[in-house]
């Protein structure tokens, strides 16, 4: 610990001129194969954000830094900070951490703000249908957060945030890496008070919250060819708000939100052409919410919902010649408890086999690549049975790389949409689940072009999705004297199609990024745009050194008017109101000297923002500061 804190106070640390560019052609990747392998390799085009550029873009939770990326739409809603994924429902994102699906969703919603910063080494991004690797939630495209592992030696750092809006970020970690056990603990503490686009009324837009984390990983290596990890982690989330009924009621909203998740894996490399991977992981969740009405206990109630998940996989990969065969089996067992459920639970169990060929075709002084069909089948104690073949190829000649994908995409009933059993009498209605749900399905066509040379790179990503049996809420009873009934059926088609572009340009000393999404959306059942969906979105990014120690980096965004259909007149008829387009600009300026850095900034510059349909965060001004030490181990455990 002592040559720890004298590596804080005095490491020799690279060029401080010099800006973190990783040559990510030659970053490795899992979530394109499930198998690691090098970005240029993948046969689908995987997004990967380093933890360089997380460091760089001053973003403290996911949420924050995936609107930034080219081809993402992300929400800020009553449900949390959501993404859209070519054009698709956030249910239809799978969200992993390590391989492990991610409990907790409200209304469809993943809340990306809950997931910090801190503990996170890289982001994969891969856009389009993955269920053939994955299964169910796939439709859209996969978030992979990877997690930091112990590194061989001992290593630590502080990061201090303190900004307007009552935000304070404040995060620690500390590790030790030995010939054969490397340990790592990373913690965390975040806050910040509620804000308010509309002072007219005592309801807040966003709610405050304290939030506080803390994780392990161990990684043992007892000979060359086994490793075995372990991880743990704890979340808690309290959030405080305040909401307005259309009765003209006033309502604090008090919430408590618990994640607990742990898992045990490892690898086995039998022989130079083959390894056995294995996983098995358990998450509980847990959300309590409190809304008290003031002045009146008639509208007050109390909602306790819990989930846990148990998750194990087993997976073989075997070089054949210029084949990578890989074959797997997973299963999962969830269930649910909540207040408005039939029979306050739920209960599913699935299993699945899955099969993957990566054949290397063609020779590096030609053009070469690789062509990967892959194919899986679910299992569902709820829905049956559940094929997603998918086939993809990379051809690369030179500096260019063309990609090509199809595949198909499922999402399987939530347990809501199966058991929900809610009623409300004032209004007249009852929403009930429907347990014979079918998942909804889609096909999906991807092609992309790439091209890196030198200082500069370009991509670009065509895309189409037809989507069957999406479910929706429709009317299952209407009786005279009855209140209505409500429920989910499988009665929506649509399609997204779209283009992603972006460009990439390093011309000492500056970085510059621009990127473009085009995205059209379409409800066939309806004949109009699905809304939400920002038909184009334009981003822009501009890092430069400005002297010895010293950088900035500035961030824009615009989007165009989304569409929302509103009922404005209480006689059935909803009308099209869409947003006005919005301009987002960030700055940031950091300072770098030794094992300190300083930094400061502007989000939302011109403070833009909608109170209802599209909210954003107002202008929020930060400082703060890094500290970072390393020092080599010469033994131990």
């Amino acid at each position: 610990m002592l040559s720890l804190l004298s590596a804080l106070a005095a490491e020799p640390t690279q060029d401080p001129d010099a800006f973190d560019e990783d040559d990510i052609s030659e970053v490795v990747v899992v979530s394109a194969t499930r198998s690691p392998s090098a970005l240029g390799d993948a046969p689908v085009a995987v997004e990967v954000i380093t933890r360089a550029e997380i460091e760089a873009t001053g973003s403290e939770s996911l949420g924050e830094l995936l609107e930034e990326q080219p081809g993402l739409q992300i929400d800020d809603t009553v449900s949390g900070t959501a993404i859209r994924m070519q054009g698709m429902d956030p249910e239809h994102t799978l969200i992993l951490v390590d391989g492990q699906r991610v409990l907790g969703q409200k209304d469809g919603t993943i809340d990306l703000s809950r997931f910090t910063m801190e503990n996170i080494e890289r982001i994969e991004i891969v856009k389009g249908p993955s269920s053939s690797l994955y299964g169910s939630d796939a439709m859209g495209g996969v978030v992979h957060i990877i997690t930091r592992r112990p590194a061989d030696a001992v290593e630590g750092g502080v990061h201090l945030r303190a900004g307007t809006l009552g935000r304070i970020d404040l995060s620690g970690d500390v590790g030790y890496g030995g010939p054969v056990f490397k340990h790592q603990i990373t913690s965390g503490w975040h806050q910040a008070d509620a804000w308010d686009l509309d002072p007219s009324d005592e309801a807040t837009t966003a709610s405050a919250y304290e939030q506080g984390d803390v994780s392990y990983a161990l990684t043992a290596k007892p000979a060359a060819d086994v490793e075995v990890t372990f991880d743990a982690s704890y979340l808690q989330r309290r959030m405080a708000g305040v909401n307005q009924a259309l009765t003209g009621a006033t309502f604090d909203n008090l919430a408590l939100v618990e994640d607990a998740r742990a898992a045990v894996g490892g690898w086995w490399t039998p022989s130079a052409s083959s390894k056995l991977s294995w996983r098995m992981s358990g998450s509980i969740y847990r959300a309590q919410q409190l809304n008290d009405q003031r002045g009146s206990a008639v509208g007050d109630n109390f909602a306790d919902e819990r989930e846990q998940l148990g998750e194990g996989s087993l997976q073989l990969d075997q070089i054949v010649g210029d084949h990578t065969l890989s074959v797997g089996v997973d299963g999962l067992h969830q269930d649910i408890t909540s207040q408005r459920l039939v029979d306050g639970k739920g209960a599913r169990l699935r299993g699945a086999v899955f099969a993957q060929d990566l054949w290397r075709v063609g020779g590096e002084d030609r053009l070469h690549g690789t062509i990967s069909p892959g194919f899986r089948v679910d299992v569902d104690s709820q829905f049956g049975v559940a094929p997603t073949p998918r086939i993809a190829t990379a051809l690369v000649k030179d500096a260019t790389t063309v990609r090509l994908s199809v595949g198909t995409g499922f999402r399987a009933p939530n347990f809501r949409e199966l058991y929900l059993d809610f009623e409300n009498p004032g209004a007249g209605y009852v929403i009930a689940g429907t347990p014979d749900l079918r998942p909804e399905r889609s096909t999906n066509l991807n092609a992309s072009v790439a091209w890196a040379k030198d200082h500069a790179d370009t991509s670009f990503q065509l895309y189409r999705n037809d989507i069957s049996n999406l479910i929706n809420i429709g009317t299952i009873d209407q009786e005279a004297g009855s209140d209505l009934l409500f429920g989910y059926v499988n009665i929506d088609r649509a399609v997204t199609q779209g283009l992603d572009a972006q460009i990439r340009w390093r011309p000492d000393p500056f970085v510059l990024e621009v990127g473009y999404a085009y995205t059209d959306a379409r409800d066939k059942a309806r004949g109009r745009r699905l809304e939400g969906r920002v038909p184009h979105r334009l981003t822009g990014s501009a890092k430069a050194r400005l002297a010895r120690g010293l950088s900035a980096r500035t961030q824009v965004g615009i989007a165009s008017p989304r569409p929302f259909y509103v009922d404005a007149n209480g006689d059935g008829i909803e009308e099209n109101t869409p947003t006005p387009s919005r301009v987002t600009l960030d700055a940031r300026a950091v300072y770098k000297t030794g094992a300190m850095e300083l930094f400061a900034g502007i989000d939302n510059i011109f403070g833009v923002g909608q109170q209802t349909l599209a909210p954003t965060i107002p202008r929020f001004v930060y400082a703060g500061l890094n500290l970072r030490g390393r020092a080599d181990t010469d033994g131990g455990s």
